[in-house]
């Protein structure tokens, strides 16, 4: 006797529901871990990214802790806008520059002054900053007073200016502005560096030293034997 019309809707509606539950089921595979779940930001290459969350809450993963990401990184902080350093003048071989750019994004290049060799180029996130030097204490150097001050001045220079006798001075350009840093003064004349100034050169200067020592920027810019 073959089967009634009720018995063979109700066998199709049924095998509907055994093909699609695979696919319903898996929909949780696709949360990338460091989201927190479906709404949450994925990390990037260098945080540490956390555990996928039971219905995501837009930041960790419940239990997890956030990745590090060039929009919001953790405990190392963000400039609010470009800051770039380097060495200027003197009879050298090549020219280094470092910046921060994108909140968190350390990048370092070397330029021959010759032809050849060839450029060096490396970028990195800063990562874990606890004890460490973070893009949130350079922004934070900027807002003194005095660097402030030399902002609203610039261009300007403080110190003393070697450069036609091979000297050097440090130029840091913080968007626009551009302040150069000099050696402390020895004559009539010279402007004084004021102290958040000279502090600001320093931390650029140890932050370089710093990211130039973890890869993989080390990788590119090895240290001398």
């Amino acid at each position: 006797m073959p089967p009634s019309v009720d018995r063979l809707v109700r066998l199709a509606f049924a095998s509907l529901l055994f093909v699609t539950a695979p696919a319903c089921g898996t929909r949780a595979d696709s949360v990338i871990p460091g989201s927190g779940g479906g709404d949450g930001a994925a990390g990037a290459s260098g945080g540490s990214g956390g555990t996928a969350g039971t219905g995501g809450s837009g930041t960790a993963g419940s239990g997890g802790s956030g990745g590090i990401t060039s929009g919001d990184s953790g405990t190392c902080g963000c400039v609010t806008g470009h800051v770039d350093w380097r060495w200027d003048g003197g009879l050298v071989p090549y020219n280094e520059t470092s910046a921060l750019e994108i909140c968190n994004l350390f990048v370092h290049q070397r330029v021959p002054v010759a032809p050849s060799p060839p450029a060096l180029f490396c970028e990195q996130i800063l990562v874990d900053c606890r004890g460490a030097i973070g893009a949130g204490d350079v922004t934070r150097s900027i807002a003194h007073p005095d660097v402030q001050a030399a902002i609203a001045a610039a261009p300007v220079l403080y110190g003393e200016d070697f450069r036609a006798a091979d000297g050097q001075v440090l130029r840091i350009q913080i968007r626009s502005a551009v302040v150069e840093v000099g050696e402390p003064c020895r004559n009539a004349g010279c402007k004084p560096i004021p102290a958040g100034v000279d502090a600001l050169a320093k931390q650029l200067n140890a932050l370089t030293k710093q990211e130039l020592a973890r890869e993989p920027c080390s990788r590119t810019f090895p240290p001398p034997n």
